[in-house]
């Protein structure tokens, strides 16, 4: 009797820790943020690209391009409505020069604005160059934070590069904008 009283207590006592460490387990998963987890599954790349032609003859070359945008298309691969967005954030973006043999020695520095005519202008990314850039004809810039739904949920975009330049060059070059927004979709909107 006493060996059956001694399994039963064991037993008892091996499921009241199993049931506590279950019960651990889930206390820790319901407490995680359940947005983070959320986001995760809702979150996407987005990347997408633009070329503008332009001639240096001046210290500052301001342009405009407009271009449609692959978003619609993109975000519909990945399960979201294009109206629908939570977040939306640059991860990279990416400036080349096309013209054989160019380089971006010509540059101090460039600014890359969104346009919008109801909106205004917001600084999309922006880099003064360094020495080591000089020789290269591709130039990384440094992503700005900020609310860039607006501009990205559309069919179109207005992209305002701004060039400040060293030295007058006097010749047109085209440039390829390459760039990867980090997109959240928003399921209940």
């Amino acid at each position: 009797m006493k060996t059956l009283r001694k399994i039963f207590t064991s037993l008892d006592i091996k499921y009241l820790m199993g049931s506590l460490v279950i019960f651990s387990f889930a206390m820790v998963w319901y407490s995680c943020n359940k947005d983070d987890l959320v986001d995760k599954f809702l979150t996407f790349d987005y990347s997408d690209s633009t070329s503008f032609t332009t001639p240096i003859l001046e210290v500052k070359v301001d342009t405009i391009v407009t271009y449609p945008t692959k978003a619609k298309d993109e975000f519909g691969k990945n399960g979201a409505d294009i109206k629908n967005i939570k977040k939306a954030s640059l991860k990279a973006l990416k400036l080349t020069i096309t013209n054989s043999g160019r380089t971006f020695a010509f540059l101090d520095s460039v600014k890359i604005y969104l346009a919008d005519a109801v909106l205004g202008n917001i600084l999309l990314a922006g880099k003064n160059v360094t020495p080591a850039d000089t020789n290269s004809n591709v130039l990384t810039l440094d992503t700005k934070g900020g609310d860039f739904i607006p501009y990205v949920n559309k069919d179109t975009l207005i992209m305002n590069p701004q060039l400040f330049t060293n030295r007058f060059i006097f010749d047109t070059l085209t440039f390829n904008v390459n760039y990867t927004f980090s997109v959240t979709a928003d399921p209940l909107k």
